[in-house]
């Protein structure tokens, strides 16, 4: 069984690493196509259009540094007092009912942790040890 352990695990760190190297191998080829790519001058629309995008903006930021000041609307009116009345007969409502919160399976996360580190450190119980070795 520890074998087969062995083995899936070496399967994954194979399976991460040529997993790496293709990622790595597309982020290479694509930033190569980009780098060969001919630039190309801009035709006269692009350029028509790259100057109405500049007048937009530059509409925009004037709006923006002058602002249009507005009334400001009134201030609501604080509500009235209440008047004290007499003391209640009847006692207060009770507190809501505490209810426990399900625990996971595993624990928080610092018991998980020391679960596996003891586990790790205990090694496994005597009663499962092969009799037979």
């Amino acid at each position: 069984m520890r074998d087969v352990g062995i083995l899936v695990w070496v399967g994954f760190l194979v399976i991460g690493v040529i997993g790496s190297m293709v990622s790595s191998a597309r982020r290479q080829a694509a930033a190569g196509s980009q780098a060969r790519r001919p630039q190309v001058p801009p035709t006269p629309a692009a350029a028509a259009q790259q100057r109405l995008v500049q007048a937009l903006q530059a509409r925009a930021q004037a709006q923006v540094q002058t602002p249009v000041s507005s009334p400001r609307p009134p201030q609501p009116r604080p509500a009235p007092p209440r008047p004290v009345s007499a003391p209640r007969s009847e006692p207060p409502a009770a507190p809501p009912a505490h209810r426990a919160r399900q625990r996971s399976f595993f624990g928080s996360g610092p018991e998980l942790v020391r679960a596996v580190i003891a586990a790790e450190v205990l090694g496994k119980p005597r009663g499962l040890n092969d009799e037979y070795r």
